[in-house]
């Protein structure tokens, strides 16, 4: 047979396949001139790796298998010499001495270029391995309002992080929202571990990243424009839940799979209404954790942003009507089949400390009560925009409050309400005396509520109701300061109610959607995205614990609760406090 019909490298017949040459469909192949030999390189250093001295020929040819082994052989070939570059890097780079940037380059182990040092600790310092060998001839500018994180693909990208096993690319959903919304442009070679990519680093990756630099090559230049390319080609398929990774799931949803299909479950009025139950259900969830307008999360979801809003609209209604009630509210918690033993979970939520400190022979239930606040835009109706604007803040908001445990289980949120009214006003009216009033029949008499000084007004008022009240002291008239006993047991209250304030930090911190400014046409569902984040974070939220060193806590307090200011003393007895002072 001819050898120019016979593969090359393997010498197979490119005309019959098998050993009976039976008829059968010809092996495909090609012919290995100039163009084809142009748009397949490897072929050549397959080629080099097979035969000693090979003497390629336009007339000769290459099977189809054989030109896949080539490809194989290239990629593999690559994959092995790039390892060694990133060993041989970290080696160097442990052993050289590395100085600023503007000292002399003739010193040894010195790297001038500053795209060549990304900031790790001091003990282990990574070159950038990709920008090493490229970046040395290639000029570098200034982007004005952008930054890049430097390319490592040994180290996670979050600062102080230094696992180098458990190490994953960063998924392109995350560099384009990064490059998107923080002007932060991550390459594509750069890793992070499991523990990060589930993290919130993602919000602020400036301030967690070990490292920001403004300068860019060419080559860089190009690879961000091109991902900003991308920006409106995204497309998540929550249908194919299982086709998706739990990162990136929990980067646009906040939640795992798990969580995303209890929620499902708990609510089934939306597998009912939608054809597609589970993209129904993310659009809630992905617009109260990103916070990102209606037009980008409806480019993602492939749909118009009139649809958009129309499909969050009744996901709200069914959350509000089935997945909330059993999650936040006196009812979920004081049920008809809980009647009897709702006020035991209530006690089993108080910590260690918040009982030691304010229970008493009676047991009674201790909450935490704040109001919490929401920006919204300035309305066009003046009696509203004056009801709403807050002289404290200085700009309009609506406030919402919250009745907490101290593990930080929210039992009940209640509003929304103008600016102008105080938590004493709105506390007034929660205890009003009505028949239908669930306050007093969740609450007993004997209870016990920690608040803060904006409550003062309403102290009375819960007494006479027969509760009990703590909140931080103000000095007596005539005095220059707390006495002793005074500060401390305004320590006391600080020391429990700090919880109310972890939780309005974690409504906000978790639901981007809540931090910032609502626009005046979603200001009507304010309150129903809240319950629905704070039903959300009561399901699968962490609760608060009590500390590992509680008693010695609970010691110390009262070892020092009756013990003397000394230096409190030693000014009222020199007169250091007044302008003409002994000394």
């Amino acid at each position: 047979m001819s050898p120019s019909r016979r593969c090359y490298f393997c010498g197979i017949s490119t005309i019959h396949y098998g050993p009976r040459r039976r008829s059968r469909a010809p092996v495909r192949s090609y012919q290995l001139n100039d163009d084809f030999l142009l748009e397949h390189p490897s072929v050549m250093e397959y080629a080099g790796h097979m035969i000693e001295e090979p003497q390629i020929t336009a007339e000769k040819k290459i099977c189809r298998p054989c030109l896949q082994r080539a490809d194989r052989f290239v990629i593999r070939q690559r994959r092995e010499r790039m390892q060694e570059e990133r060993n041989e890097a970290a080696q160097q780079a442990a052993t050289d001495v590395v100085v600023e940037p503007s000292s002399s380059s003739s010193s040894r182990g010195i790297i001038n270029d500053p795209l060549d040092v990304i900031g790790v600790p001091e003990e282990v310092i990574v070159p950038e391995v990709q920008d090493a060998h490229t970046q040395t001839s290639t000029p570098v500018f200034p982007v004005h309002d952008f930054k890049r994180v430097p390319y490592n693909s040994i180290f996670c990208i979050a600062s102080g992080c230094n696992n180098q096993n458990d190490l994953h690319r960063i998924p392109l959903a995350f560099r384009i929202d990064c490059l998107y919304k923080q002007n932060i442009y991550i390459s594509f070679g750069n890793r992070a571990c499991s523990e990060h990519l589930m993290s919130t680093i993602w919000n602020n990756l400036e301030e967690n990243s070990r490292s920001t630099k403004e300068t860019f090559n060419s080559r860089q230049m190009s690879a961000m424009l091109k991902l900003l390319q991308k920006k409106d080609t995204q497309y998540l398929n929550f249908e194919r839940l299982e086709s998706l990774d739990d990162y990136v799931l929990h980067f646009y949803a906040g939640y795992t799979k798990d969580n995303f299909l209890n929620i499902l479950e708990q609510t089934p009025s939306i597998t009912q209404t939608f054809k597609k139950p589970k993209t129904a259900l993310a659009t809630v969830l992905c617009k109260l954790h990103t916070g990102d307008s209606n037009e980008r999360l409806s480019s993602i979801f492939r749909m118009t942003s009139q649809q958009f809003g129309t499909i969050m609209k009744k996901v709200r209604h069914c959350l509000c009507s089935e997945f909330v009630p059993k999650n936040l509210g006196f009812d979920h918690i004081y049920g008809p089949n809980r009647a009897s033993s709702y006020r035991n979970e209530l006690l089993e939520r108080i910590l260690r400390i918040s009982n030691v400190l304010f229970s008493n022979s009676r047991n009674p239930v201790i909450t935490i009560c704040d109001g919490t606040y929401f920006y919204i835009q300035k309305s066009s109706n003046y009696a509203f925009q004056r009801e709403s604007y807050s002289i404290h803040k200085y700009r309009n908001l609506l406030k919402v409050f919250l009745i907490v445990s101290p593990d930080g289980y929210i039992i009940e949120t209640f509003g929304p309400y103008e600016a102008k009214k105080s938590d004493a006003s709105i506390m007034e009216e929660l205890i009003s005396e009505r028949d239908d009033n669930p306050f007093h029949w969740f609450f007993e008499a004997g209870d016990i509520f920690i608040l803060d000084r904006g409550f003062r007004d309403v102290i009375k008022n819960l007494e006479e109701a027969g509760y009990e009240a703590y909140m931080p002291l103000t000095k007596d008239d005539d005095e220059r300061q707390l006495t002793t006993r005074q500060a401390n047991e305004s320590r006391k209250v600080t020391l429990c109610r700090w919880v109310v304030e972890s939780v309005n930090g974690r409504i906000k911190n978790q639901f981007r959607q809540l931090r910032s400014q609502y626009v005046n046409i979603a200001a009507p569902h304010l309150h129903e995205e809240v319950r629905i984040a704070c039903a959300l974070i009561n399901a699968y939220g962490v609760r608060l614990t009590d500390n590992a060193l509680v008693n010695e806590i609970i010691n110390e307090i009262y070892l020092k609760y009756d013990a003397p200011n000394l230096l409190s003393e030693l000014v009222i007895h020199e007169n250091l406090n007044m302008r003409l002072s002994r000394l």
